[in-house]
């Protein structure tokens, strides 16, 4: 505001022309916010529909913790045991994974033991 009064010389003015320029790039800052917020946005949303599928490297000793944590599970919600007993059923479909197949069978016999006479609500 000081240049802008040195240059005209008028109080009014130059008030005028520092509250116009503040207005200007409030206005340029947000419709360059809006603009880019929903560009990206939508890229994002994009790329999410693109990618459904998630490549994960596990190895032998994590998927036989998650076995193990598994069998240790109590519950009763008979969807929380049936997705439990759908991951053992697919570790021990899987011919990879014949080398822990033991452990994944032992920690499954422990889970139906642990559940056995357990009645499910629906």
């Amino acid at each position: 505001m000081i240049v802008a009064f040195t240059l005209t010389g008028d109080v009014i003015f130059a008030l005028s022309i520092g509250l116009a320029t503040e207005t200007v790039q409030f206005v340029n800052y947000f419709v360059y916010e809006t603009i880019w917020t929903n560009y990206h946005d939508k890229r994002l949303r994009i790329k999410i529909e693109k990618t459904r599928e998630v490549d994960i490297k596990l190895d032998f000793d994590f998927l036989k913790e998650m076995s193990f944590e598994f069998s240790q599970t109590d519950t009763y919600d008979k969807e929380a045991y049936e997705s439990v007993l759908s991951f053992f059923d697919k570790l021990l479909q899987n011919k990879n994974l014949i080398e822990i197949q033991e452990e994944v069978q032992r920690d499954k016999n422990y889970f139906e033991l642990r559940h056995k006479a357990r009645s499910f609500r629906r």
